[in-house]
Formats: structure tokens, sequence, C-alpha cells
């Protein structure tokens, strides 16, 4: 009403209207609504103990309730709650951790708007909303590495579940793997020939959490995790303290490196480190070429073909970013 008459003094003001406004219309005495409605009774101030009551929202709203009763970012939703009077306080039924109880202090009453299309609809009916969130997700195909001639070689990456096997082209002598190989119980790094016998058999890696881990049977759980020392790669026990420190990521050029301080002691410049093969066999030059040590060195600003590593296999198919 006193929007109503705000808007009629500025009516007579400024001889200004737009629009129509309707005036309030109210219930008549004998209106079935008007009547349920001069049925309800104030809440009591007092309740004996053991009392009951039902507590709901508003049709334009839901109720919540946390977790935990301390969690505030760990909702769920309900359609009504039931309190109980004991020891002067209102008790819902008891949550399922810390042996808490919930209690109006933890619940809450929320409108909430769910935006969305009518295809939205359909699929929300049929249990299948993720195909409407996933048409609004960017997919980005993960393609892989192309070899002199236009050929597909590889993939970008490999996790746990799609582990493969590590390569490099050499110019000059052709594809590369990197394998482990035990030698008095100590696991070392070369590369082999993709297509020898080694090369078909050789260990199958996988980047995860920052490590670059290989499966190798023999070794400490089943697993070494390539590591830097001094410049050379070499392959420790992932459960060793230093094996997590490296942090492998993969980057644009396909190389495959870490970060580290660039200089001797008291530097302070921290520069990306790349894998790469034994330089005196990029290219090769003379043979063999297919016994090569894993090197690390810095990257340099523009990443070349002999920083580019990939994965015979991984997981090449799709890749999503929120």
């Amino acid at each position: 009403e006193r929007q109503l008459d705000n808007r009629d003094a500025l009516t007579m003001a400024m001889a200004l209207r737009t629009g129509t406004c309707s005036r309030c219309m109210y219930y008549k005495a004998n209106d079935t609504r008007a009547m349920a409605s001069r049925k309800k009774v104030p809440v009591p101030d007092n309740f004996a103990s053991g009392s009951q009551i039902t507590v709901r929202c508003g049709t334009a709203a839901t109720m919540f309730w946390t977790v935990d009763g301390k969690d505030q970012d760990g909702y769920k939703s309900i359609d009504s709650l039931v309190f109980t009077c004991v020891s002067g306080e209102w008790r819902g039924f008891e949550l399922a951790e810390g042996g808490a109880w919930l209690s109006e202090a933890n619940v809450t009453c929320s409108q909430c708007v769910q935006v969305g299309t009518q295809e939205l609809q359909k699929q929300a009916k049929a249990g299948l909303q993720e195909i409407h969130m996933l048409s609004y997700r960017m997919l980005q195909a993960a393609y892989g590495v192309s070899l002199p001639g236009g050929s597909l070689s590889g993939c970008r990456t490999a996790t746990s579940g799609t582990p493969s096997r590590l390569a490099q082209f050499v110019p000059g002598f052709g594809e590369t793997v990197l394998t482990v190989t035990m030698k008095d119980k100590t696991p070392v790094l070369h590369f082999v020939a993709a297509k020898s016998q080694e090369g078909q058999d050789a260990t199958l890696f996988f980047i995860e959490d920052g490590r670059l881990v290989g499966k190798v049977p023999d070794a400490t759980g089943g697993q070494v995790c390539v590591m830097e020392e001094s410049g050379i790669g070499v392959a420790k026990d992932c459960m060793s303290g230093d094996a997590h420190g490296a942090d492998w990521q993969v980057g644009k050029h396909f190389e495959i490196f870490t970060h580290r301080q660039n200089g001797g002691f008291g530097s302070t410049e921290v520069v990306p480190f790349c894998l790469r093969q034994d330089p005196t066999v990029w290219p090769c030059s003379k043979q063999p070429c297919d016994s090569s040590d894993l090197f690390v060195q810095a990257c340099g600003s523009a990443p070349g073909p002999e920083l580019q590593f990939y994965f015979k296999g991984g997981t090449c198919m799709w890749s999503m970013d929120p």
C-alpha cells in the first residue's frame, strides 16, 4: 500500500503515469483460505519435555541442513524435520559424525533458482543432467605428436589407468623408448630402439601428482620414480622421501620439465629443466644410438624436438577443462 501511495503522489505532483497498477485485493471473511488462516494460533512460549514440532519451509523455499553440523559448505536438502524438546533444547535426528544433534542452528530455508533450457528439463526427467552440463564444458582434443611424414606417433600424457611407453624420435636413427632395467637391485634408466624386443617390452610410464612413474615389477612397490641428480635422470623408489620433489609437468611443446634453481650455490633463479637424451646421440651420427642415458638440462626459451616426448598410448582421445 505504501508503494501505491507513493505512486499516487508522484502522479499528482508530476502528472506522469506509466502503465497500470491494480489495488491490493483481500480475501472475504468467509473464504476458505481466510478461515483456515484465522485458525492458526501463536506458538506457545513453553513446551513440555518430549513435545515435538514439525518444521518445513514455504512453497517457494527449500530446507537445507548441514551434513555434520559444522561444515557450512556441506548441505543436504530435506522436505521437513521433526524436532523434539529435550532438556530445554530442540533436537533433531543424530548426525552421522561426532554424535551431535541436528538443531535449529544448522537448518535454513533458502529460495533456489535452477537456470536451464527446455532440453535440460527433458534430460533431468530422464536422469541425464550430466549430458546437459557436458555441453557447456570446453572439450579439448589431446592430440599426439606427429613423426616426420605426418603419422601420429603417440599422446601427450598418460595416467595411472593408461600407462604407456615413453618415446622420443631421434633423427638419423628413429623412434626410441625409455625403459628401466634392474642392475644389482638398482633401477637404471636408458633408451632402446622402439622396434626392438626390449623396446616392445619397455617400461610403462605415467604422470600423476607431479611424479613421472614407471611400472617395474622387480622394484620396491612395483614402481620407480624419475628424479634428477647432477643433470642425470635416475630412477628411485617412489616411496623414498626425495621421490616427491621433482613435480614433473608436460609443456605445450611436449617437453617434460620440472623447476629448479639455475646455477651454483647461492643462485636464486628458478627455471624449467627438461628431460632429454644424451646430447651426443641427438641427432644420431654413429651407431649404436639405442643405449643412451637420460639427461636433465635447462629447457631454454623455445624447446626444440630434442626435448619432445610422447606416450605410445596413454590418454590420447579427449581431455576436459572446466
